[in-house]
């Protein structure tokens, strides 16, 4: 570990679980078997969405390659797509596995990788927060397979069996 870097992580267990709705990947196969060749493509773009904004105020944009866009209720996220918060900022996230993360103020975290597909074994969750804070709450893949939910930070990686928490990186972490 640098000298220099903080990491603070609160762990949370024994949160009741809810019932959780099927994959949406399924239906995204269904809807393609259905469309003209033409609509495909819109479909499996559809198919490759992991998340979706569901709240955000203040300052909140969406980067994804060298496009940045500014966050809007339901917009799209798929893997690669960093989000960041300025200082009035915050953003609230819900996965196709109904996994919720929120980020405060002055936050950014990457969307690594998502696979959320029970039938063929293909559960993974793995984001990078950079700088800031974020709140997380399990969604199915953690229920499913703990192992396969990881959150990068400058300093560890956190992996955990619970069903939420928080994380901060201060400044000094990010550089």
């Amino acid at each position: 570990m640098k000298s220099g870097f903080a990491l603070s992580v609160l762990l949370f267990f024994s949160l009741s679980a809810s019932a959780m709705a099927a994959s949406d990947g399924e239906l995204a196969r269904q809807l393609m078997a259905e469309q003209p060749a033409g609509e495909m493509a819109a479909a499996v773009a559809e198919a490759d969405e992991v998340a979706r904004v569901k709240t955000f105020a203040g300052s909140a944009t969406i980067a994804r390659g060298k496009v940045v866009i500014p966050a809007a209720r339901d917009a799209r996220l798929f893997p690669g797509d960093l989000l960041k918060t300025g200082a009035d900022g915050s953003l609230g996230v819900t996965f196709r596995d109904n996994t919720l993360l929120s980020l405060g103020a002055n936050s950014a975290v990457t969307i690594k990788e998502f696979q959320f597909n029970p039938a063929e074994g293909k559960l993974s969750l793995v984001t990078r927060i950079i700088k800031g804070t974020a709140a997380y709450l399990s969604g199915v893949i953690a229920k499913l397979s703990p192992q396969s939910v990881k959150f990068e930070t400058p300093v560890a990686t956190v992996g955990f069996r619970g069903t939420r928490f928080l994380v901060s990186i201060d400044e000094e972490a990010s550089k």
